[in-house]
């Protein structure tokens, strides 16, 4: 079996053979299971056998059929990624983008030759085209907003540790009026003299609502300068509190509180992390988000080191290992892999749902519904996968350029820098000279190759 494979890669590659033969495969069985039932096919697979697997005309012709479709495929999986990276704006007229992109006043057009005459239907159609691109990009831009709210909160309580320090002057982003402090102050006063009765008799007490109790105090004690009247009642309630967590027999709530501190930390990394993972600058979002990812890696480059990926990625591709790049090649393998099965399962389910009205008889209602949804919770989890696998690959491709830029400077013949400052501009003059042509300038220096010595000749004697 594992010679057969290794013939098969071989043959066809192994790329195309995992990416897009095997998921070709799968996808015409299926419609050939939904076209005569799975009785049908093995009474086929059964003659098969008995044939010897000899191969007749209608087998070499669905295997040719197959074969084509994958190749196909393989051939548009670059499309396929801009696909589901969320590429999906469309452009009607030039005349229009040209319309669009004028951002001066119509005096000021009277001697343009192309003035700005917007053409209204040009203008609906380019709108109602492009209408699943702008609610993509609503829910993904949502999503980033929800995200970064969630972080910025999570910052607002990481506050509160540093006020317990010494219970003095904080921040916080919450403002209060004195119509809201009032109750405020008199329902926290119960609380914290009810906690403090519990957890001296040794009663049940909650280490998040000891959290809950400082952080509406940090609140108060963070509003303190706008709320005049309340200012001593506020004081008052802050240097209780301090003098009950610095006490001698508080050492369970300043346990408690540091778990709680370690705990907020460490989600707000988690979330943090997540976004810049996940999300690049709000202008750059995509409608989808493995486009968004795509993006993120696109852009990382760019804002570590002053160059784009897909502008240093080609060329450090010379430089690389072997091993570095079959890893990476991998990663790619996998993504492709992900992508077209996902697309043939959204495919597999408009077919499944076409087949409902004509499956062969005997087919139960129950199992038509299964195989359609079925096919749409495949289209999801390969969805998914697809997310996951380029995450994978830009962990590669980013330690890939951490790890072999300075080596492409040498390929280049240009001396390395001597710190980060100076790196930054060296990578920002060459990814101007590979957009624009811009030749470089500052920074950017040729290694000066020394000349080699030429052989001394014996000096012939003179002349008698």
């Amino acid at each position: 079996m594992t010679a057969v494979l290794d013939q098969f890669q071989k043959l066809f590659g192994k790329g195309f053979l995992i990416a897009a033969f095997v998921p070709s495969l799968l996808f015409v069985s299926f419609l050939k299971f939904l076209r005569v039932g799975w009785a049908q096919m093995q009474t086929n697979l059964n003659v098969l056998w008995a044939s010897g697997w000899k191969l007749s005309l209608n087998v070499l012709a669905y295997l040719v059929i197959i074969y084509l479709f994958a190749y196909i495929l393989y051939g548009v999986r670059g499309f396929l990624h801009s696909l589901y990276q969320g590429q999906w704006d469309v452009n009607v007229s030039t005349k229009e983008r040209y319309n669009e992109a004028i951002m001066l006043p119509k005096w000021a057009l009277e001697y343009v030759p192309i003035t700005r005459k917007p053409n209204f239907l040009v203008k609906g159609i380019h709108i109602l085209l492009n209408i699943p691109f702008s609610l993509g990009r609503h829910w993904e831009v949502s999503s980033f907003r929800k995200l970064k709210e969630i972080s910025e909160l999570r910052v607002t309580v990481l506050d509160v540790p540093l006020w317990v320090k010494d219970f003095g002057a904080t921040f916080n982003r919450n403002r209060l009026t004195h119509k809201q402090a009032f109750p405020l102050i008199d329902k926290l006063n119960s609380e914290y003299e009810d906690f403090l009765k519990r957890f001296r008799s040794g009663k049940q007490w909650s280490e998040t609502e000891y959290w809950q109790i400082l952080a509406t105090a940090q609140l108060l004690r963070a509003n303190r300068r706008r709320l005049e009247y309340l200012k001593t009642a506020i004081d008052r309630l802050a240097n209780e509190m301090k003098e009950t967590h610095n006490g001698e027999d508080a050492k369970p709530l300043r346990d408690a509180f540091k778990r709680l501190c370690d705990l907020a930390e460490e989600e707000w990394r988690s979330v943090f992390s997540h976004i810049n993972a996940t999300f690049p600058d709000e202008r750059w979002i995509r409608p989808t988000r493995l486009g968004n990812i795509a993006m993120v890696q696109e852009t990382g480059p760019l804002h570590r080191y002053g160059i784009n990926l897909s502008a240093i990625w080609p060329r450090l591709m010379h430089v690389l290992p072997a091993e570095v790049r079959q890893r990476i090649e991998d990663a790619n393998i996998y993504l492709d892999f992900t992508i077209i099965m996902s697309l043939l399962s959204f495919i597999s389910s408009g077919v499944a749902i076409y087949s409902a009205f004509y499956a062969p008889a005997g087919r139960f209602k129950i199992t038509i519904v299964l195989l359609i949804v079925a096919c749409f919770a495949g289209f999801w989890l390969f969805y998914q996968l697809a997310i996951q696998a380029t995450r994978g690959l830009g962990v590669e491709i980013q330690s890939a350029v951490d790890t072999y830029r300075l080596k492409l400077l040498d390929l280049l013949g240009l001396e390395r820098p001597a710190d980060a400052e100076k790196e930054m501009k060296i990578w920002t003059h060459l990814r101007y000279f590979i957009s624009q042509g811009d030749l470089p300038t500052q920074g950017v220096r040729v290694k000066t190759v020394p000349k080699p010595e030429a052989d001394e000749k014996p000096t012939p004697p003179a002349a008698q």
